[in-house]
């Protein structure tokens, strides 16, 4: 069906695995980055801005 696929709620590296063993596209949790505060918000959009 080419639908893109999100998982949400990803803590370990097992989890991942299974997740894309199962065709899963993206992914969101702990794994990848733990919640910030409002006043780090700037520096990591920064951080990622491209070009």
């Amino acid at each position: 069906m080419s639908i893109t696929t999100t998982a949400e709620g990803i803590e370990t590296a097992e989890q991942l695995d299974v997740l894309l063993a199962n065709g899963y596209n993206e992914g969101q949790g702990y794994l990848f980055g733990r919640p910030i505060g409002r006043a780090e918000v700037a520096s990591v959009i920064e951080r990622f801005k491209l070009g």
